[in-house]
């Protein structure tokens, strides 16, 4: 009798913890943790920054170093919660990256189901997503490679702080997303606010892509200035680049742009045009422009896979400025030593002519870099990335 009670007890206890493995494992099913991030460190020569060469070990150029956690609960009736915490960080001094932000890349959460995603936090626009994503500067030449002074956000120059976003399931191909950033101004839904949206189909070998971006107050809205232009005051832009910071302190800042990229075997081709519009520049004393200025650019890009290990990279930029003109060279050799380890060489030129946004002789100004002394400037870099 005692044995026969002793296996029934043995038995209700394998039942149980059989039990027990089965609901750990559905919970495990049901929510997912993951860590992801990347390291790119090198070492960089330029040809002319401020007059000088330099001669630099520079982090994150061509892949920003970050590390993030992102994850995902299942909810119930196709429906889930979903979050992304993204830091940025120098990978040679351990400091953090954009302006000092905890989690400057993004930190957002939200909800997703068989409608689409819900996302609410610092996060990415639809320039971003769509654009972004076909630039020759987010998939190989990095920040240096990215458009003069990247004034239109292709390469990321802001994020969308107190943004509400929406993006669309993949149907067939084809997908969009709208994000609203609330400017956070007392009895305003307008001042310092931001809107984009894009949409875009990507199908076998082709992707065209689409993306409109309004932000009204830049000046403070996006570029984190302190206080706001006001007319014929002294202002201090918050942007350092020639490019276009004299016409930073404009009321509203528009871009509209399209991409496109086809795969031919193991080549890609890649072309984009954005038409980028400072309106109302409001003149002070280190901006004297007025009005409205606009720029047009265009890039015609190129990457080619000799192995599965070897790859090279080419692009051509031409940005039309309100009084100047840049063209820029970008140019890559990356050998990949594994999926996630790859050693680059990576060459960037840029040559400027005209006159810039503060109304002095154009010179050149690679993205992220000391302005050069003359309209030339060369950027040559050997890196090492990391991703995990």
């Amino acid at each position: 009798m005692k044995l026969m009670i002793s296996k029934q007890r043995q038995i209700g206890g394998a039942i149980g913890f059989l039990s027990f493995l089965a609901l750990c494992s559905a919970a495990c099913a049901q929510s997912s943790v993951t860590l992801y991030g990347a390291i790119d460190n090198g070492f960089d020569y330029t040809s002319n920054m401020g007059g000088h060469r330099s001669y630099q070990a520079l982090s994150s150029v061509k892949w920003g170093s970050r590390i993030g956690f992102t994850g995902r609960e299942d909810l119930g009736g196709n429906l889930a919660t979903v979050f992304t915490i993204e830091n940025g960080f120098d990978g040679y001094t351990g400091k953090l990256a954009q302006g000092g932000l905890m989690f400057g890349r993004q930190v957002y959460v939200g909800l997703t189901g068989p409608w689409g995603t819900v996302t609410l936090g610092r996060q990415y626009d639809s320039v971003a997503n769509y654009l972004g994503s076909l630039a020759s500067s987010d998939q190989w030449a990095g920040f240096t490679g990215a458009h003069p002074g990247d004034y239109d956000n292709v390469n990321d120059l802001f994020r969308a702080n107190n943004a509400v976003k929406y993006a669309s399931p993949n149907w067939k191909g084809f997908s969009f997303n709208t994000l609203y950033s609330l400017g956070g101004v007392a009895g305003s839904v307008v001042q310092n606010s931001l809107v984009t949206a894009g949409g875009g189909y990507s199908a076998g070998p082709l992707t065209v892509n689409v993306a409109y971006m309004n932000a009204w107050n830049p000046a403070t809205g996006v570029y984190g200035g302190t206080t706001a232009p006001s007319s014929g005051g002294i202002w201090a832009s918050p942007i350092s680049s020639p490019v276009f910071s004299g016409y930073a302190s404009a009321n509203r800042l528009s871009m509209i742009g399209a991409a496109s990229q086809f795969t031919v075997g193991a080549a890609t081709f890649g072309a984009m045009y954005t038409y980028t519009r400072f309106n109302n520049i409001v003149p002070t004393s280190s901006t004297p422009h007025e009005g409205s200025v606009h720029f047009n650019n265009g890039e015609v890009n190129l990457k080619y896979w000799f192995s599965p290990a070897w790859m090279a990279a080419v692009s051509y930029d031409y940005t039309a400025a309100p009084e100047a003109h840049y063209h820029q060279i970008d140019a890559v050799l990356d050998y990949f030593l594994s999926k996630r380890t790859d050693i680059y060489l990576l060459a960037e030129g840029q040559r400027a002519a005209g006159t810039d946004s503060r109304g002095s002789v154009a010179v050149a100004a690679l993205n992220g870099l000391t302005p050069s002394s003359t309209n030339q400037q060369v950027f040559v870099r050997v890196g090492l990335t990391q991703r995990f």
